[in-house]
């Protein structure tokens, strides 16, 4: 089972870093909460909010919401293919659940 079970990251590719602005950004829309860190590495718990951004909405307290980590990472990887085949590629600006 992968430590990390969802991620995103630009649709169009970038070529700079906005690692700065998306901390703020999901900051402020409460999609993360306190900083922590995930496999020695900063991260941030999740926010006020962070479960009115997916559905179903799951009731709170919810103990499986608060166990999730969020990493916003300025590099990353990601995948070009789908499920088989798969290729990684490198992305700027990835947030990783």
């Amino acid at each position: 089972m992968s430590d990390i079970i969802l991620k995103f990251w630009p649709k169009e590719e970038v070529t700079e870093s906005k690692l700065d602005k998306l901390k703020s950004h999901l900051t402020n829309l409460k999609f993360v909460g306190d900083e922590t860190d995930f496999w020695g590495k900063p991260a941030y718990k999740t926010g006020e909010q962070f479960n009115t951004y997916f559905e179903p909405l799951l009731s709170l307290p919810n103990s499986y919401i608060e166990s999730l980590t969020i990493a916003i990472q300025e590099t990353d990887y990601g995948v070009i293919e789908g499920e088989e085949d798969f290729e990684y590629i490198d992305r700027f600006n990835v947030v990783s659940i």
